[in-house]
């Protein structure tokens, strides 16, 4: 997990929602492997929540398959 206080990697990776708002995020979720491989990308609108169990469920089935 990352905190991305100045915008800069939200920005590089297209997260924010430029039709609503040219600040805010939407909730993105990066799963990156340990070779730095993204795995996985969850976007959410911005009034849902991320699906915590979802994402762990993902993880497990990613590291289950190699």
């Amino acid at each position: 997990m990352i905190a991305d206080r100045c915008g800069e990697i939200s920005r590089k990776y297209g997260m924010i929602a430029t039709d609503i708002c040219k600040t805010e995020t939407v909730r993105s979720v990066f799963i990156i492997d340990g070779e730095g491989k993204v795995r996985t990308i969850l976007m959410y609108p911005m009034n849902v929540e991320r699906c915590i169990p979802e994402i762990v469920r993902i993880v497990k089935v990613l590291q289950a398959s190699g």
